[in-house]
């Protein structure tokens, strides 16, 4: 099994990743559907498939998003699933865990529209996505 260590910045325009094992940062091509400018997301990495899974955060307008991205780690190529059931209510500065025995990420707390201080947790099955 590889280890992937690596760091997403989701910035204005660009897309920046820092590798641990060698200590260095780069900015590869990256395609697909791109999320657009956010703070206070969410990146969680599910080891299996070598992606990431972004949830979440401010927009540039510094509006909650409830939208989810997947980063393929290899290929670079960015998706947009399109998940089922319910989302989330929109939601930035919350916290999200891989659950390996669920194959799921779950999502707790953060905050909302009007500053409102989410206590809840939602589940991402990502056999679903």
């Amino acid at each position: 099994m590889s280890c992937i260590h690596l760091i997403l910045v989701c910035a204005l325009v660009d897309r920046t990743f820092y590798f641990a094992e060698s200590l260095q940062w780069t900015q590869p091509v990256v395609n697909g559907v791109r999320p657009n400018a956010c703070l206070g997301h969410s990146a969680t990495l599910v080891p299996k498939t070598n992606q990431v899974i972004v949830f979440g955060g401010w927009d540039d307008n510094l509006q909650p998003r409830s939208d989810v991205f997947i980063l393929d780690t290899e290929t670079y190529s960015w998706t947009k699933p399109d998940t089922k059931g319910s989302p989330p209510p929109r939601r930035a500065w919350h916290t999200a865990v891989y659950a390996e025995s669920l194959d799921a990420v779950l999502v707790f707390g953060g905050r909302g529209v009007s500053d409102h201080c989410f206590n809840d947790v939602h589940v991402l099955s990502l056999g679903m996505c």
